[in-house]
């Protein structure tokens, strides 16, 4: 993750029932910049947070701009803003909890399909 300076690092990830795939890119360059995926089995972890924070303690911690969320399930905006209760798994997944886990504002959940 060296050539990426902390103001440009985007996290996406794609949620699913069976893993979990995160990878870094820088905002400047795009798709081209995307990291190989850091990949966790669902089942492994608890809570969405649990492994998002296994990602972020196993890369260093890294200064992250904006998110990027797909899950396996519908999008939902209620009081609590945007979530997705995954349909394969028991993780439930929410900006405002992201956005507070990633110190950024800028935090997108979308659906998969």
């Amino acid at each position: 993750m060296e050539q990426f300076k902390d103001e440009d690092r985007l996290l996406v990830a794609d949620i699913g029932g069976t893993n979990a795939r995160f990878a870094f890119a820088d905002k400047s360059v795009g798709a081209d910049s995307l990291t190989p995926p850091f990949v966790l089995e669902t089942i492994s972890f608890e809570t969405f947070a649990d492994a998002l924070r296994e990602v972020m303690d196993e890369t260093g911690r890294p200064v992250i701009r904006a998110a990027a969320i797909c899950g396996a399930g519908p999008v939902m905006i209620g009081q609590a803003g945007a979530q997705i209760q995954m349909t394969n798994c028991p993780w439930l997944l929410s900006e405002a909890d992201m956005a507070k886990m990633l110190g950024t504002e800028k935090v997108a959940l979308v659906n998969d399909f």
